[in-house]
């Protein structure tokens, strides 16, 4: 017996073909860093011994009917504070201004501007 080889290129078997490669990889993570308090302070426009002041003591609220927020987060790792950026940013809309407060007090200006 003969060993029968195949007659049309459709019964051969495909050459090898190298699977495609990729040149790079790029992740997007949404970065959430810890920052020293001269980064806070660039990052805020706030002072860094504003940001001081506001880890021991808060910053009023304007109205009256709101509660004292807690000090400010951070993070002591010897002498060194970091913040969070995130917490800082959560930390922060507690003091934000309602539309109407901002329009009472730009109204004000106007009043007394001559």
């Amino acid at each position: 017996m003969s060993a029968s080889l195949p007659s049309s290129a459709s019964d051969r078997a495909a050459p090898f073909r190298r699977p495609p490669t990729l040149d790079r990889v790029t992740a997007t993570v949404p970065l959430d860093p810890y920052l020293s308090l001269k980064a806070l302070a660039s990052y805020a426009g706030v002072s860094v011994r504003q940001l001081r002041e506001y880890l021991v003591n808060p910053p009023l609220p304007r109205d009256a009917g709101i509660p004292i927020p807690p000090p400010m987060p951070h993070y002591r790792l010897g002498s060194r504070i970091v913040v969070r950026r995130s917490e800082f940013d959560r930390w922060m809309a507690a003091f934000r201004a309602r539309p109407s407060e901002a329009r009472a007090f730009a109204d004000r200006l106007r009043a007394q501007a001559p």
